[in-house]
């Protein structure tokens, strides 16, 4: 077995896979064999942890590496098809489904190009916005982590104001040369109205003008942003489990 450390190394042996970009583009490890590879992350407690595209292999390596105390794993993240795998080895307690969605497309859509979709609207947001970030979030988003200053490698927030009034938001981050945006939360009175669509399409040109390619999440069971996102041209994708283990004290 080989130890890989630092993102360098990691990213390589994922062949820069738009989720590892994501994910581990920080502090992280991984162990490789001939046929498996799991990487992990440090968090508070332990690591986060993936066993690479859920094979029954990477799934095997996981379980000991979590036997031999070389790993702590707090939280796994794992393609479904892989989850129940990774159940069958590891005592998991809440799970989340989410998708990974990803464009090469300079516009975010089919056709025409970046320029022609930026939106006049749209503006840059500084820190005396922050508690009107925060108040969108409580209203439409509130179970998000990219709150101002909350959310790793924030590069800049962007919003749309209605008679001088904050009326949706989003930001934009970096992942290892990925673009990425997040924080997509248009308060509930303005829903409807293609704030949100006019958001993503401006800040996708921009990314994927600078980066290449741009990504962002979608939580399992909102499926009229998924729909959103795939007509802006978000075709890539992977379908995604964060995973809770249990420790072993509550078992």
């Amino acid at each position: 077995m080989r130890k890989l450390t630092g993102s360098v190394e990691v990213l390589r042996a994922t062949g820069r896979d738009p989720f590892a970009l994501v994910r581990f583009s920080g502090d992280c490890v991984a162990y490789q064999t001939k046929d498996a590879l799991v990487v992990a992350r440090p968090i508070a407690g332990g690591d986060v942890v993936m066993p690479w595209h859920g094979t029954h292999q990477s799934v095997e390596l996981l379980a000991r590496l979590t036997d031999d105390a070389v790993i702590q794993p707090v939280v796994v993240e794992v393609t479904r098809a892989g989850l129940p795998s990774v159940a069958d080895r590891l005592p998991l307690g809440e799970v989340t489904e989410w998708s990974l969605l990803w464009t090469d497309t300079p516009d975010g859509s089919p056709d025409g190009p970046a320029d022609d979709h930026a939106d006049e609207r749209i503006v840059s947001l500084g820190d005396r916005d922050h508690p009107e970030i925060d108040e969108i979030f409580d209203e439409a988003l509130p179970y998000t982590t990219n709150r101002p200053g909350a959310g790793r490698r924030q590069r800049g927030w962007y919003g749309i104001r209605i008679d001088g009034r904050l009326a949706a938001v989003a930001v934009d981050r970096e992942e290892a040369g990925l673009g990425y945006i997040a924080g997509v939360a248009v308060r509930p009175e303005h829903q409807g109205q293609g704030l949100g669509t006019a958001l993503v399409r401006t800040l996708t040109g921009r990314l994927v003008a600078e980066f290449g390619r741009c990504a962002l999440g979608v939580v399992d069971g909102n499926p009229r942003a998924l729909e959103l996102f795939q007509r802006l041209g978000y075709t890539g994708r992977q379908d995604l489990a964060y995973a809770r283990v249990v420790p072993a004290g509550s078992r």
